[in-house]
């Protein structure tokens, strides 16, 4: 990379590689070689493109592309589930419970691994409770609640 800049040439010795190399040594190959590309394209933006970057500075864009390439990583291998949703109800049966919630473009949902929603997909819901009967258990539920156990309306 640093060949790349010839106006820095003179002023970067031997005596800065491990420098360079210490500053990188924590990241991903792919973080590194991204971090370079976007140095040697001039992406990097509020620097003078004409000279190599410092190693704090290459460090700092490592990062930045670290970063980047692990969220979209997780976007690759997650998808994002709305409450509510069909998918979401059958997460919720095979897990055993609701995932958690964050919000996303204003909606409330989850990332669920593709594995873990392909395996839920194949769930059968049980089917909706009718209006009819939805009325009916909430008569009995205040029935019970009231202690007529039997249905004849005397409290027991």
């Amino acid at each position: 990379m640093l060949q790349a800049f010839p106006s820095s040439q003179s002023s970067i010795s031997a005596d800065a590689v491990p420098a360079y190399m210490m500053s990188i040594e924590d990241f991903d190959l792919n973080a590194v070689q991204s971090a370079c590309k976007a140095f040697i394209k001039g992406d990097v933006k509020g620097r003078n493109n004409g000279f190599a970057p410092s190693a704090p500075e290459l460090a700092a864009e490592c990062q930045r592309q670290q970063d980047r390439l692990r969220w979209q990583d997780h976007l690759d291998s997650h998808e994002f589930v709305a409450v509510n949703s069909d998918d979401w109800q059958k997460v919720a049966m095979k897990r055993g419970g609701t995932p958690p919630v964050k919000t996303r473009d204003g909606i409330l949902g989850w990332f669920i691994p593709k594995l873990e929603l392909n395996e839920a997909r194949k769930l059968e819901l049980p089917p909706p409770v009718s209006d009819e009967k939805r009325q009916r258990i909430g008569k009995d539920l205040k029935r019970l609640a009231a202690g007529d156990f039997d249905g004849d309306r005397d409290i027991a």
